[in-house]
């Protein structure tokens, strides 16, 4: 019996396993994420690398993505809040994620700064521009038109006013800078994993 497990482990398999395809790699092996991959499998990669677009062609359409995303949120969190009678601070974190995702399926997947600062900008005014139809109700329908400008510019600034009712005004500003967050962090550029190679079995870095 011992001698039959001895002559089975002599023929195991020490090739390495390419992490993508599964199979056994014969010879060279290339890197990618710190694993081993095979030949095919790293063509396969390469080929897809170059085929990823590295930056959107314009801020165009993320910008109306991202703005179409943005008003759909103000408006559902002002019929929300009209028709429940609660101001539902957390929301402001499902703003800034969908509207950071509305901007980068605008631009095509791509991440980067100037894509970041739009979404943000987007969450901000989405968020705040919200509570203007909560003010409305409280104006004559013959003074909307003349107040409406006055009343966005305080929609806009209402986190800071907010500020003056201590711990609540507080912890308001700090949902709304984790809505902006989640758009910061939705459109951020894609960290391009490095592949290496080839190496040699034996040779190079380990295979993992």
């Amino acid at each position: 019996m011992d001698s039959l497990q001895f002559q089975k482990a002599e023929f195991a398999d020490s090739r390495p396993v390419c992490a993508g395809c599964k199979n056994p790699i014969e010879g060279s092996y290339y890197q990618y994420g710190g694993r081993a991959i095979c030949a095919a499998c790293s063509e396969h990669i390469r080929l897809a690398q170059m085929q990823m677009p590295r930056e959107a062609p314009s801020l165009a359409r993320p910008l109306l993505f991202g703005a179409g995303a943005a008003v759909a949120c103000s408006a559902g969190y002002a019929v929300i809040t009209l028709l429940s009678g609660l101001e539902l601070a957390l929301v402001a974190i499902l703003v800034g994620y969908l509207v950071g995702r509305a901007v980068r399926i605008g631009a095509n997947g791509v991440g980067g700064r100037p894509l970041q600062i739009l979404a943000v900008a987007l969450t901000y005014v989405s968020i705040t521009i919200s509570y203007v139809p909560l003010i409305l109700r409280q104006v004559s329908p013959g003074q909307i038109a003349k107040v409406l400008p006055l009343i966005t510019g305080l929609a806009l600034v209402s986190p800071l006013m907010n500020l003056r009712s201590g711990v609540s005004g507080i912890l308001g500003l700090v949902i709304i800078g984790v809505g902006l967050m989640q758009a910061w962090r939705q459109t951020a550029p894609r960290r391009m994993l490095a592949l290496t190679g080839p190496f040699t079995a034996g040779q190079g870095p380990a295979v993992g």
